[in-house]
Parts: C-alpha cells; structure tokens; sequence
C-alpha cells in the first residue's frame, strides 16, 4: 500500500471515529462497509501488481490502473450508485476548501496519473459533488444534509458543542435546517431536558432515538433538504415561542450581511427572527466571504455568530462592528 493509500485511509478512519462519537451509528455502519471494500480493493491491488512485471519505461511514481475510477469499483455493479473511495473523498474535500483546483495539481496531491484525476472528477461530476471546467474542478453546492455533514464534520462537532453550551437546563429552542444545527440538535436532545423545535425533518429522525422533546414544523416538504418552508410553515413559528434560534447561513459579506441560496428557506429564517428571540449562528468558517441572492434579515437581528479561528480576521473586525459576539473555535 502506498503512503498516499494509507494516509488518506487513515484520513477515513478518523471521520468514522468522529461520526461514532457524534452517535450517528447508522452512517458509520455505512462508511465501515465502504472502508472495508476499499482495503479489500487495495489489497487485491498490492496483490495484483507483485505478480505484474514492471514496465521499465514507467515511473514508479506514475501508477497505470486499467480499471475506471480506482480499484474500489470492482466491489460496486456498473451504473450502480457508486461510493466514493478515500482518493475520491480527498480530492472533493480540496476543492471545496479551495474553492477551484486544477487537475494536475490534483494529481500531484493524491500522487496518481491526471487521467486517474480525470476519471475521479467524471464520477464525482456525475454523483452531483462538484463540477468540471476546462482543466478544473469547482465545488457543487448542495442542499443534502448527508453530504454536507460529511464536510469539515471534525469542526462542526466541535461548534455544536460550543453553541450546547448556552443552552440552559428546561429551554425551549429553535433549531433550523443544516448540518452544523443537525449535530447541536443531537447534543442537546441528549440531554433529555431540552425542547426542541425545528422545520428539519432530517433533525427530527435524527432525534428519534433520544430522550429529548421534539416540535416539528409542518410546511411544504423540500425533498433534498428534508427541510419544511412555505406560508404554513411560516404561520406556525408565529405561533410557538422559544428562547433562543440557532440558525445556519450560506454567506456573509459586509455589504450583504447574512444571505441564503434558497429563498423559501430564507423567508423562513426571516419569520424566526421576526421572534425578537436571542438568534444565533452557527456556521463554519467557509460559507464567510461567500454571496448569496436572499438576505437574512439585517444584521442587528442578530445576536451572536459561532464559528472556527479560520475567519479573517477582517470579517470578524466587521462582524464585531455590527454588534455581534463572535465565538471563535479552534479549527480542528
């Protein structure tokens, strides 16, 4: 096994360790089944090129694979709904921390051919991760709570721990759609003296096992988001009272403030903060600086914003002027 292999597997078995602590036993039930696979393939890999004799024309350094999109796709049928292995799920963390990565920078980080590359986009492209340009790789926004937890899933632990812990003993509070909120919404009905309402319906199956009391909105049911929005759902945050709102956001800029890529989802973040409740945000450094067509609300609505040490520093300076405490965790 390679030193690539092996640190990006080891990258893998860290992320199943956090979705363990974080009590989520069903998805890594899922990513032990995909891990498992994987080591089979690379096994079977080690095996396969022992017996091969080496061409003396190729570089060790530059691996020839006949097979399209890595030695995990002999486990999966053809057309199948294909997991990504850890190469995969490597490359498309990069390029959403990056914002845009070329292939052969991409290649040169995983240490395989810019056709493996190629192969490896075509199939994330495909599965609606990211998107290809001439020679790049942009990030895909995604509505789907799933793929969205698996990103940066390290910090947004550690921030729904730190959001937790303003929750007081007895309260009633708010939580809306996202993944950050989905892990704050499983800490706290943990605790079993917690109320929570939310227009989740991932939320509320996550908390189905769980002592805590579960208020779900209804609505108009967004299917990727799993999310309630709508006139109906609108009406009953008017109607139901809470202390606090934990609300998640796609963007900020000075000149925006806080703004969403979905507008119905944006109008319901606006009746939240029609509420006067203590609003707060919870979001990791990477939706800061980013822009989105539907505002949140102006900025003195809100009360608090809880996110990790790799906010700029002048974002945070703005942030402070607009009258907001900002809680800043250490990136993990």
């Amino acid at each position: 096994m390679s030193d690539v292999n092996a640190h990006l597997l080891a990258q893998r078995i860290d992320t199943v360790l956090d979705i363990l602590v974080a009590g989520d036993y069903h998805s890594a039930i899922h990513n032990l089944e995909i891990l498992k696979a994987e080591l089979l393939a690379l096994a079977a890999d080690d095996a396969e090129q022992q017996n091969q004799p080496k061409a003396p024309w190729k570089s060790e350094y530059q691996p020839c694979r006949s097979r399209p999109y890595g030695p995990v796709a002999r486990h999966i049928a053809p057309n199948s709904d294909v997991a990504m292995n850890a190469r995969q799920q490597s490359i498309l963390q990069v390029v959403i921390d990056k914002g845009r990565m070329s292939v052969a920078d991409l290649a040169k980080m995983t240490g395989v051919s810019e056709v493996t590359i190629r192969q490896d986009l075509n199939l994330l492209e495909k599965q609606s991760y990211l998107r290809r340009t001439h020679g790049y790789a942009v990030p895909l926004d995604s509505e789907d709570v799933e793929t969205r937890m698996m990103t940066h899933f390290a910090i947004k632990r550690e921030l729904a721990s730190r959001a937790a812990a303003l929750v007081n003993t007895g309260e009633t509070v708010f939580i809306e759609n996202g993944s950050s909120n989905a892990l704050l919404a499983r800490t706290l009905a943990e605790r079993g003296d917690i109320t929570i309402i939310t227009v989740s319906s991932y939320i509320a199956h996550l908390l189905k096992e769980t002592p805590g009391e579960v208020i779900l909105l209804g609505g108009i049911y967004q299917k990727r988001s799993e999310s309630m929005v709508g006139p109906l759902t609108r009406q009953f945050i008017q109607q139901v009272h809470f202390s606090k709102a934990f609300i998640g956001i796609d963007g900020w800029q000075a000149e925006t403030g806080f703004t969403g890529r979905d507008m119905m989802r944006a109008d319901v973040v606006n009746a939240v903060l029609e509420k006067h409740c203590e609003a707060i945000i919870l979001s990791d450094s990477s939706k800061f600086s980013a822009v989105h067509p539907y505002p949140l609300g102006p900025a003195g609505r809100f009360n608090r914003v809880i996110t990790d040490d790799r906010l700029p520093d002048a974002c945070r300076e703005q942030l402070l002027r607009s009258g907001l405490t900002v809680d800043i965790v250490p990136y993990i």
